[in-house]
């Protein structure tokens, strides 16, 4: 008779569980590697997905990244010239290039120049869409590029392509610069994204099989861990790490916090349209276990006015790395 083989994932079933009860009531996903490997440790799309259409939140479906995109214009400025400590213009408002449209703040920026280090703290807008347009639209996307976006990786795992919109105007770039306009990513893009930084600079290739067995338990394939890009250099990888973790100890990803870890992060409010509640986001890494993770919330329970990433998707980042420890 026929005999099966079977086949090893590498989902780890506590960060997996962890996963799952941070979306419980909400519509989201969440996505975790270890980024030293590219393994996925959590793969959660809640509601549940069908797997013949594979309608799945974490890998398939792309949405505005919002302010957790503005580690791929920090990466890129760092790349080109920037320093944690280069001054960059904040103003309240940013008169859009060749508009009358004005460009906004949450909160207030601190002055109007600050450390590029505070602009992530504090996810100041005006600051990145400024550093944006500075650094040119072929700058920006080829940092995204190198990160994942606009293609997509040699893996065993189903996956949207993320994308960085092209041929833009000054205005368009500017608010692209900030995860906004026609950017969009999926979760585990985000997890890659992550994961790149917190792997000084190397991006491995994700991947859920670790390896298959013949029908007499006898390994017949497993997975080699595969570099897939280096994004960055191993300087300004670290810079940004510090950065991220600036965000998570003084800045808006306060909720992720752990005690005797190291965790940085970036967090990440993307709008979506006047009918509907903004998407909350939070991408971050640790050190102690060496993972990356993606949180996304389309909606909840939750007033439009108290949607924000650090609030809704920072908890569960925290949850699923405190699982895995």
């Amino acid at each position: 008779k026929p005999q099966g083989g079977s086949l090893l994932t590498t989902v780890n079933a506590s960060a997996q569980d962890a996963a799952w009860e941070g979306l419980r009531g909400k519509k989201g996903a969440v996505v975790a590697l270890d980024y030293s490997t590219g393994a996925v440790l959590a793969m959660a799309s809640n509601p549940s997905f069908d797997p013949n259409p594979m309608a799945n939140r974490a890998s398939r479906e792309i949405y505005p990244p919002g302010s957790t995109f503005k580690l791929v214009t920090a990466a890129a400025a760092l790349q080109h010239g920037y320093t944690p400590d280069s001054q960059v213009s904040s103003p309240k408002a940013y008169t859009l290039p060749n508009t009358t449209n004005s460009l906004t703040n949450e909160i207030n920026c601190g002055g109007d120049n600050v450390t590029l280090t505070h602009a992530l703290e504090i996810s100041c807008n005006t600051a990145f869409a400024k550093l944006g347009v500075g650094l040119s639209e072929r700058t920006l996307a080829d940092q995204a590029s190198k990160f994942g976006f606009g293609s997509e990786p040699d893996s065993d795992i189903s996956m949207a392509t993320s994308k960085f919109p092209t041929q833009l105007n000054d205005a368009q770039l500017a608010l692209s610069s900030i995860g906004q306009y026609d950017v969009a990513a999926s979760p585990l893009q985000m997890a890659m994204v992550a994961a790149g930084i917190a792997n000084d600079g190397v991006l491995m290739e994700p991947y859920l099989t670790r390896s298959v067995r013949a029908a007499n338990l006898q390994t017949v394939w497993s997975h080699k861990d595969t570099p897939m890009s280096t994004p960055m250099t191993r300087k300004s990888a670290k810079q940004l790490q510090e950065m991220m973790v600036s965000v998570v100890n003084n800045g808006t990803g306060r909720n992720a916090r752990i005690s005797g870890v190291t965790v940085g992060g970036k967090t990440g409010t993307a709008q979506t349209s006047p009918d509907k509640p903004p998407y909350a986001w939070f991408v971050g890494w640790s050190d102690k276990p060496k993972v990356a993770v993606a949180v996304f919330v389309e909606s909840s329970n939750t007033e439009r006015s108290e949607i924000a990433g650090g609030r809704l998707g920072a908890p569960i980042a925290r949850d699923v790395i405190e699982a895995l420890r």
